[in-house]
């Protein structure tokens, strides 16, 4: 998989990219405050891996910023999250899911751009019928995590990995892509049936 100029991003074929930005909270304190945005692109990869990357004008960096190796099956699927809320210990989320229903997500503990350090919130199976697997995640807030399944589920986490609801449908259609405004909280789900 390559990135920006064809260069080596991860040992096989990308499965998913996601796009964030930091902005420092007005007041703040930090390295950061009254800087320009950190913008950043996460990246999973059939090689079970989960990078971070800096994007500076336009150019992804030669070199990751983070890389994490907590999943043992191919990562299918990957978002990022950035927060300047004072009531969370971290400024921002990285989660990811895998084939075999595996779901990770990271909180950051430092930003630069050149290196961010991330520790494992929670990890936990997906499972909400008889077959595995995560294909999408979404973060609606800071504090909630949205997950479709290969078997058709709809699971909406808190950052404990507590499933606070579930949507299984009768019928198995695929949430195969899903998004959110984060203002209203609409959930918008492309299904594998040509349906939305």
């Amino acid at each position: 998989a390559c990135l920006s100029g064809r260069r080596v991003a991860h040992d096989d074929s990308l499965t998913c990219i996601a796009l964030g930005t930091y902005r420092a909270a007005a007041g703040a304190t930090s390295m950061t405050a009254g800087a320009v945005p950190m913008h950043f692109l996460a990246s999973c990869s059939a090689d079970c891996t989960v990078k971070a990357w800096s994007v500076k004008e336009h150019v992804v960096s030669l070199q990751a910023a983070l890389e994490l190796y907590d999943l043992e099956q191919p990562a299918s699927c990957c978002d990022l999250l950035f927060t300047h809320e004072r009531s969370t210990a971290y400024c921002g989320l990285l989660a990811a899911g895998a084939d075999d229903g595996s779901l990770v997500v990271w909180a950051f503990g430092s930003l630069s751009t050149t290196q961010l350090t991330a520790a494992v919130l929670f990890s936990r199976k997906i499972q909400t019928g008889k077959e595995r697997g995560v294909l999408c995640v979404k973060f609606l807030t800071s504090k909630r995590l949205l997950v479709s399944t290969k078997d058709g589920g709809l699971l909406c986490l808190d950052m404990k990995g507590v499933v606070m609801c579930a949507i299984i449908p009768a019928a198995c259609v695929l949430a195969m892509e899903v998004t959110c405004r984060l203002d209203t909280l609409v959930v918008v789900a492309g299904c594998s049936d040509g349906g939305v």
